[in-house]
């Protein structure tokens, strides 16, 4: 659940992913990292730009 929350803020307010690992919890940003690899199968920022870049290119 946080971490759909965080790809959420990531994408759409365009936070930091430090801003965004705080802001749903996370104290470990290297833990939240781990975690949001595992989950979406890239890390935080370069999931989140691709998605940006999907979004843009329609």
């Amino acid at each position: 659940m946080r971490l759909l929350q965080a790809r959420t803020l990531l994408i759409s307010a365009g936070n930091s992913v430090t801003e965004v690992a705080h802001e749903v919890g996370y104290e470990s940003l290297t833990q939240f990292g781990r975690e949001y690899a595992r989950a979406f199968g890239q890390p935080p920022a370069k999931d989140a730009a691709r998605i940006i870049e999907q979004i843009k290119s329609r």
